[in-house]
């Protein structure tokens, strides 16, 4: 539930400092962040059209959760005093990075300056709450981005844990580029997702169709960057023993098979990872006024 609740309020936050005028769109920056800008304008659209604004939504989501009867995890122990510990811990931090993500909004002339790390505060804050999520029902796996998002990613397709479209999941794949037979976990029934474009103005009856891109395109890049580990060429190693270089159809396939199913939360880090490159210079974007 605090999940959800912290997603909705740092949305409209990431929309006040990404609100900048649209310009044309030439280089492969302008065209990245013109994509990302659009992913988060469509999950900004969906809440607002589905649970309300601030702070209406907050009742609305909470009723939403008892109607829907989400699943709370049973804890096997009592929790310590260090988990205890732990867990007020992953809040106050959590608490402290969604209110230096929420200053700059308040002063525009600071967004250009913001706009660069805003992604990392909104991932981190989300992943601090995830954090003193599994700490608070007893799961103790380890502290890293790689296994937290894995362990999340797997209760969301065996539990009944988030609304939509915190719950959705993407997994499989046919390894290639595009990515087909992709198979998308908890989308509402007779959805079909179809290709959109990714500089197009999101509209909320397009949702699905956005958020399915969304999680394709980010386990897309999560193949790439498993191809590209060293630990995999070693494995699929050619006959001499070389590192490969290139694979097969059925390689990138049993390579795909291996990544844990894609998450909105996977997306949030790949995101503030795009975003905040040093070279990504086309995020210092302009004031709203400008």
């Amino acid at each position: 539930m605090a999940v959800i609740l912290w997603w909705m309020s740092i949305s409209d936050t990431l929309i006040d400092i990404l609100d900048v005028p649209p310009r044309e769109v030439r280089s492969d920056e302008a065209q990245s962040f013109a994509t990302y800008k659009n992913y988060l304008l469509s999950l900004s659209k969906f809440i607002l059209a589905h649970y309300g604004d601030e702070p209406a939504c907050f009742a609305s989501m909470h009723s939403r959760c008892s109607d829907d009867k989400l699943e709370t995890p049973a804890r096997n122990q009592k929790l310590t005093s260090g988990d205890e510990a732990a867990i007020r811990k992953s809040l106050f931090n959590c608490w402290h990075t969604e209110l230096v993500l929420r200053l700059p909004t308040k002063t525009p002339d600071l967004i250009r300056y913001a706009n660069h790390w805003s992604p990392v505060q909104a991932y981190y804050a989300i992943y601090l709450c995830l954090r003193a999520y599994l700490r608070s029902s007893g799961d103790g796996v380890a502290d890293t981005h790689a296994t937290t998002l894995k362990t999340i990613s797997f209760q969301l397709e065996q539990r009944k844990l988030l609304l939509p479209f915190w719950n959705v999941v993407c997994s499989g794949g046919s390894g290639d580029a595009s990515l087909k037979d992709v198979e998308y976990r908890n989308l509402p029934s007779g959805i079909r997702v179809r290709a959109i474009s990714s500089l197009s103005n999101p509209r909320v009856q397009d949702f699905w169709h956005w958020l399915a891109m969304m999680l394709r395109t980010t386990r897309s890049r999560h193949l790439k960057l498993r191809l590209e580990d060293k630990n995999t060429r070693k494995k699929f190693a050619t006959k001499t023993g070389t590192p490969r270089q290139s694979y097969s159809a059925a390689q990138r396939k049993e390579v795909c098979a291996s990544i844990p199913a894609t998450s909105i939360f996977d997306f949030l880090l790949i995101s503030s990872r795009a975003t905040s490159s040093p070279g990504c210079s086309s995020n210092m974007a302009r004031t709203r006024n400008d």
